[in-house]
């Protein structure tokens, strides 16, 4: 595998990289993982596995809680806001909010979000 290169939250979400060009996705979609991805725990980290093509995507301890909150109900700025908070960001840092959006655009282009 080969690891993804992201500002700020840099190394942290793995995959074999296709293409570096990234889509842009408003702050208002909600993202909803697919509900036939399986999640697993692999020598602490969390390993997704996409039955529609047999795909596995490896994220470590901070994509992780992307994912988590990627169900449906969280907007994009929601998903930036709780990241935030978790890594003792009170405002909406630059890093952290692109690599949000790269992240779910990465889930989005793989199909392991709708």
């Amino acid at each position: 595998m080969k690891k993804l290169k992201l500002q700020g939250l840099q190394g942290f979400f793995w995959k074999q990289k296709v293409n570096s060009k990234m889509e842009i996705i408003n702050d208002n979609f909600k993202p909803k993982a697919k509900s036939d991805i399986k999640v697993k725990t692999v020598d602490e980290e969390k390993v997704l596995f996409n039955p529609e093509n047999s795909s596995i995507h490896v994220l470590n301890k901070t994509a992780y809680p992307v994912w988590k909150l990627a169900d449906g109900t969280n907007t994009i700025e929601k998903i930036i806001k709780e990241i935030s908070i978790m890594f003792d960001n009170p405002d909406e840092n630059f890093n952290i909010l692109e690599d949000v959006h790269n992240i779910i655009a990465e889930f989005k282009k793989l199909g392991l979000i709708e």
